[in-house]
């Protein structure tokens, strides 16, 4: 453990506070429980909203072939809702999840833009992948959630895909055993 480590570390021990009795662990871990209940259902609820709008702005140019004329109209004001929304032309699912994995926040906005872009492209005629939006959209909610829970900056190391590479296959459920106690 280097000194910043140990300094983070007793700047959070002040601030949970004493566990001899065991109640603020018990309350660290009721908390982050709730939060991932909440996030896990907000999630859901956004994924919902993202089928739902989609599949409504897909059927409207079958029902108003006229609308594929507004493509280039759509697209000028997909690009004027992400700029309104302050969020990056060129943010990619791949930059969504390097920023998780750097324990940068996702902006909350991202939801209202994913939602919103998605929709114009359908109604302009274009394909969009869902699976993409919705990760977007419940990383962009949790993160927002994660403020309202008072979860920290939360440091993202995939110890397990790092370390299996160099256990022997007859000693991997003991080896992710371990991994899963520390």
């Amino acid at each position: 453990m280097t000194g910043g480590e140990a300094r983070v570390d007793a700047r959070n021990d002040r601030r949970e506070g004493p566990s001899r009795d065991g109640r603020t662990a018990l309350g660290r871990l009721s908390r982050r429980a709730s939060f991932v209940l909440v996030a896990g259902a907000a999630g859901a609820a956004s994924s919902i909203v993202l089928t739902l709008s989609t599949g409504f702005a897909q059927s409207l140019p079958a029902r108003f072939p006229w609308l594929l004329l507004a493509l280039p109209v759509l697209g000028a004001l997909s690009v004027g809702l992400y700029r309104l929304l302050r969020l990056p032309a060129a943010l990619t699912t791949e930059g969504v999840v390097d920023e998780l994995r750097a324990g940068r926040r996702v902006p909350g906005s991202l939801t209202v833009g994913i939602l919103g872009g998605s929709c114009l492209t359908l109604l302009g005629g274009g394909s969009v992948g869902m699976e993409a939006g919705a990760l977007q959209m419940g990383a962009s909610t949790g993160s927002v959630l994660g403020r309202a829970f008072k979860e920290g900056k939360v440091e993202v190391r995939d110890r397990l895909a790092d370390s299996v590479e160099t256990v022997p296959v007859d000693d991997a459920a003991e080896h992710i055993a371990g991994l899963v106690k520390n």
